[in-house]
């Protein structure tokens, strides 16, 4: 039976010995799910669609000459998407001034702009509007251990 933690650490292993001469790009996330296996990607000005292609074929490599997933498996790789939580520090970094919508592992529920990143901490700025007057404005620091998911506010 094949060890999935350990498919998925030399996944992350290879992706990062990939991009080591990129220190504007990062591995995000590797998501092995029952039917494929998700790849997220990411850099500080926005990933392209060559590079992605570029890890696709890389990592593809691996797993024809290796088969730790057999011959069936469905690889993507591609940038987290708008709509996907943030999950590493550089991603929160990359989204300083933009709206976020935070819930707390209490189950609160915060939005607002975010501020600063810090390696422990978020700073949000969060408005209080009434009929389209501001009310106040706070400024929420809220520690990544108090974090379960920060997605971007999509306005449209």
């Amino acid at each position: 039976m094949t060890d999935l933690n350990a498919v998925k650490a030399k996944l992350e292993g290879l992706v990062n010995e990939l991009l080591a001469d990129r220190p504007d790009h990062f591995l995000v996330e590797v998501k092995m799910l029952p039917s494929k296996l998700q790849v997220f990607v990411d850099a500080d000005q926005g990933i392209k669609v060559d590079t992605c292609a570029e890890i696709s074929r890389y990592l593809e490599q691996y797993l024809d000459t290796e088969k730790p997933l057999g011959e069936k498996y469905v690889l993507e790789v591609s940038s987290p998407g708008m709509d996907n939580p943030l999950k590493v520090l550089r991603q929160y970094k990359r989204r300083v001034g933009r709206e976020v919508i935070v819930v707390r592992t209490d189950g609160q529920r915060l939005e607002g702009v975010l501020q600063e990143v810090h390696e422990d901490y978020i700073v949000i700025e969060e408005t209080i509007k009434s009929k389209k007057k501001i009310l106040e404005t706070n400024r929420l620091e809220i520690p990544f251990a108090a974090i379960k998911s920060t997605k971007l506010k999509l306005n449209f």
